[in-house]
C-alpha cells in the first residue's frame, strides 16, 4: 500500500478554512492536491496525517479530499479544528544555531509546549474519530514536500525500522540553497532547507524531482554532503488539466472589467522571486514611449513577501493605474477565461522549481515570455520565448513590444504553442504510482 503524508497540506487547508478563505490551491499545494486526488481515484493510495493529539498517523477520509478538490466548503468546515501536528521547535532550533538556544527550546518542548498541546486538545478541540493507520512490511510512504518529514521525524524513523517501509520524497526544488541573489532567500531559510535535505537523506530511499535541471542540482548537492549515488533520483513530470464546459456568461463580470481591448497576462504570487518589479518597469517603459495604445497588463496573484519596492514604484507612478490591473482570489473558471482572451503571457521569474503558469499558458495556446533560467526552458520548450537576463528591463520591453505590434507573427507562434503535447495529471499520476509500485 502507498500512504501519502498530507500533514503539511492539511495545515494549509486548516488555515484557509479558519479564515473563511476560498480554497484555491496554487503552486506546491496544487501539485499535492492533484497527485493525492488522482491516487485516490485510482484506489492506489491512502492519505494519512500526523496527529497532534495521538502522536500517530491517522487515516484521512477520501470523501473529504474530494470535497477539498471540489471546493465544497460546507463539507470541510470541520477541518478548522483538525488536530494536525504543527510544532516547529526543531525548525526553530535550525534557524538559531546557538547551542544554548537548542537546549532551552528542548526544555520548553518537554515541560511547557507538549503538556499545553495535550491539555488544549482535550478541552477545546473535538477529538477526531479518524482511525490509526496500520502499516505492513514493505509499505510505501510518500512525502509530497520536504518539511513533512521533520514534523514527525523520529516517529517515521521508528516506523521504517519496524516495518521496513520504503520512504519516497518529492523535492520541488532546492532554490533556497542554490539561489545566489542578495537577500533572496534569507540565510535562515537556506539553513532550514539544507537541514531538510540532510535530515531526510538519512532515511529516504528515493527522491523524486520534476525536471532534469533539478535532478542535476540535487545530485550535485547530495555529492557535496557525501550522500551522492546512495539515494536514487527519479524524474516525475507535473501535469495539467484545464477546466471544461466553461460558461462565459457566468464570468461576464471579469470580462467586462478587463476584456475591452487586448491585454497581456501574468499569473503568480506577487513576491520578489516572481520579479514583478522588472515586468512593471518594462511595461512603464512602453507606456512612456507611447507604445501601448489600448493594451493593458493584467496581474493575477495574492501579495506575498518583499514587495515593498514594487508597491512604492506603483505609488510613485500613478499613470500606471490605467494600464495595469491587479486581481486577487480569481477562481479557476475566471482564470481560464483570462487565459483564453489574452494576447500572450509573461512570466519573468528569477528562478522556478517548475513554473506551472508556463504550462497553463501553453495549455491555452498562448505564447509565454519567460526567463531562460533554472527549469523554465525545460518546461516551456517551444511554447515560450526567453529573455536571457530576468533583470533586463530593456530586453523584456522589446520582446513584449515585438509581439504586441506584430499580430501575424504572434498568431503564428500561438499556433505552434497549440501543437505542443502536455502531460495530464492523470498521466503524471500514473507515472508517479508506477515508480512507487516498482520500488
Amino acid at each position: 500500500m502507498i500512504y501519502i503524508d498530507i500533514t503539511d497540506f492539511l495545515l494549509y487547508i486548516r488555515q484557509r478554512v479558519k479564515k473563511n478563505m476560498a480554497i484555491i490551491p496554487t503552486g506546491i499545494e496544487r501539485v499535492m492536491l492533484e497527485f493525492i486526488t488522482h491516487g485516490l481515484l485510482q484506489k492506489k493510495v491512502k492519505c494519512v496525517y500526523f496527529s497532534q493529539y495521538t502522536k500517530k498517523y491517522l487515516e484521512f477520509p477520501d470523501e473529504t479530499i474530494f470535497a477539498i478538490y471540489n471546493s465544497d466548503l460546507p463539507k470541510i468546515q470541520h477541518l478548522s479544528n483538525i488536530d494536525v501536528f504543527r510544532t516547529n521547535l526543531l525548525r526553530i532550533c535550525v534557524r538559531y544555531r546557538h547551542k544554548y538556544t537548542k537546549i532551552i527550546l528542548t526544555a520548553l518542548k518537554y515541560f511547557i509546549a507538549l503538556p499545553f498541546y495535550k491539555f488544549s486538545w482535550y478541552i477545546f478541540i473535538k477529538k477526531q474519530s479518524y482511525k490509526p493507520a496500520i502499516f505492513y512490511t514493505s509499505d510505501n510512504i510518500l512525502f509530497l514536500c520536504a518539511p513533512c518529514i521533520l514534523r514527525n521525524f523520529d516517529f517515521i524513523k521508528s516506523l521504517k525500522a519496524k516495518y521496513g517501509l520504503c520512504l519516497t520524497m518529492l523535492i520541488h526544488d532546492i532554490m533556497p540553497i542554490t539561489l545566489d541573489i542578495a537577500n533572496l532567500p534569507s540565510a535562515s531559510l537556506k539553513l532550514e532547507t539544507d537541514f531538510f535535505i540532510r535530515k531526510g537523506s538519512e532515511i529516504i530511499d528515493k527522491f523524486l524531482v520534476t525536471t532534469e535541471y533539478w535532478k542535476k542540482i540535487l545530485n550535485q548537492y547530495l555529492q557535496n554532503i557525501n550522500r551522492g549515488n546512495a539515494i536514487p533520483i527519479d524524474i516525475i513530470k507535473l501535469g495539467f488539466s484545464g477546466k471544461s464546459n466553461i460558461n462565459e456568461n457566468k464570468h461576464e463580470n471579469i470580462k467586462h472589467k478587463i476584456i475591452q481591448g487586448s491585454f497581456v497576462l501574468t499569473v503568480g504570487t506577487i513576491e520578489v522571486r516572481k520579479n514583478h518589479i522588472t515586468l512593471v518597469r518594462a511595461w512603464n517603459k512602453l507606456v512612456k514611449n507611447k507604445k501601448l495604445a489600448n493594451h493593458k497588463l493584467v496581474i493575477i496573484g495574492k501579495w506575498g513577501w518583499k514587495v515593498e519596492e514594487l508597491k512604492e514604484y506603483l505609488a510613485t507612478n500613478p499613470e500606471l493605474n490605467s494600464h495595469i490591473i491587479i486581481l486577487n482570489n480569481v477562481k479557476d473558471q475566471e482564470l481560464d477565461t483570462l487565459y483564453r482572451h489574452c494576447s500572450f503571457t509573461v512570466f519573468p521569474s528569477i528562478a522556478e522549481g517548475y513554473g506551472l503558469p508556463i504550462v497553463e499558458s501553453i495549455y491555452h495556446g498562448k505564447l509565454c515570455i519567460t526567463s531562460n533560467t533554472t527549469a523554465m526552458p525545460e518546461v516551456g520548450g517551444i511554447g515560450a520565448d526567453y529573455i536571457k537576463d530576468p533583470f533586463d528591463i530593456e530586453e523584456l520591453a522589446k520582446k513584449m513590444e515585438f509581439y504586441l505590434y506584430n499580430p501575424e507573427l504572434l498568431a503564428k507562434r500561438n499556433i505552434e504553442v497549440k501543437q505542443m503535447k502536455l502531460t495530464t495529471w492523470q498521466e503524471a499520476s500514473d507515472e508517479l504510482y508506477h515508480i512507487l509500485e516498482n520500488k
